[in-house]
């Protein structure tokens, strides 16, 4: 018997973002801003221009949202990635601007948006 024509098409690593099933994961569309190059469990704040996203830590006025779903390359333009809107996500999985710490406010405000953070050994 030959095996010949096998092959890995793809493969399956676990980063612990998701932290339980409490609570319904939802997924949508949002707009990141040129000039990023964001991984998966990237913080999402609106940016100023409105409609488009940043990570956390741009403006840290501006209003939370979302947790990036899969990686988002838009160094060169806009780009359209996917992010969860609810869930239960490990808060120490989460990926925000370098020097920026998740505050209380950020805690409250994804809560009241249906994000849940738990600390969890990773």
């Amino acid at each position: 018997m030959s095996w010949k024509g096998r092959e890995q098409v793809g493969s399956c690593t676990q980063d612990n973002l998701i932290a339980g099933s409490r609570h319904p994961l939802d997924i949508c569309q949002v707009v990141i801003k040129a000039g990023q190059n964001l991984k998966r469990g990237t913080l999402l704040e609106e940016d100023t221009e409105a409609g488009k996203y940043v990570i956390r830590g741009t403006n840290t006025d501006a209003e939370l949202e979302y947790i990036l779903a899969d990686d988002v390359d838009a160094t060169a333009e806009d780009t359209v990635g996917t992010a969860y809107r609810s869930g239960e996500f490990a808060e120490n999985a989460l990926i925000v601007k370098e020097k920026y710490e998740i505050t209380e406010k950020d805690r409250k405000t994804l809560r009241n948006a249906g994000i849940f953070l738990n600390q969890v050994m990773l």
